[in-house]
């Protein structure tokens, strides 16, 4: 038998418990939606609500899989329903990380985001009964990048109007960019001239 004063002790400590993780989760700059096995978002950080530009009444009931996100992939391509990491994690109970996927925002926007799930399994369970999903902004990132590929193609473009041999050699050493003019006379493709 479990003596009342224990029982009250065990249930303020549960409680304190519960309040430690509502405040860590609060405090993440990442978003995190818990999502039942239907799909519904049924939980969330504030981070969550920031990332996605959505309101708390907004949010709750969603689906990952909601046409109004008009999710899609780094290539533009729809992001269908049974592709999003929560439904994947669903469907088969494996985590998945960093999976990168463009979301409308009601007013409009496009935030990039990279996704990582979780499941979360019942006791004896197999099958898991919801997800945890966890996503950060990477929209400033993503830019980034592309304005890397776009300066190197522009360089590339400029290297191979010219009628001589060009190579671009980084500080370490390694070929970084090479012409169709250096590949001819150095009889080689311009992929194997680099690094």
């Amino acid at each position: 038998l479990v003596r009342v004063d224990e029982l009250e002790a065990l249930q303020q400590s549960l409680a304190e418990s519960e309040r430690r993780n509502r405040t860590l989760i609060a405090a993440l700059s990442e978003g995190i939606v818990l999502q039942q096995s239907d799909g519904r978002i049924v939980s969330y950080n504030q981070a969550a609500l920031d990332i996605l530009g959505l309101s708390e009444q907004q949010i709750l009931g969603l689906t990952s899989f909601d046409p109004s996100w008009r999710a899609i992939h780094e290539d533009g391509s729809v992001f269908v329903a049974e592709d999003h990491p929560a439904m994947v994690t669903l469907r088969t109970g494996l985590p998945l990380r960093d999976v990168r996927m463009g979301i409308h925002r009601v007013d409009g926007s496009l935030v990039w985001i990279a996704v990582n799930s979780q499941p979360l399994f019942g006791e004896q369970s197999h099958t898991p009964e919801a997800v945890v999903a966890s996503f950060s902004d990477v929209t400033s990132r993503m830019r980034a990048e592309r304005a890397v590929v776009a300066e190197k193609e522009a360089a590339l473009r400029y290297l191979n109007t010219a009628g001589v041999m060009m190579l671009l050699v980084g500080q370490d050493g390694f070929v970084r960019l090479a012409n169709r003019r250096a590949a001819a006379v150095l009889q080689m493709s311009t992929e194997d001239l680099l690094g």
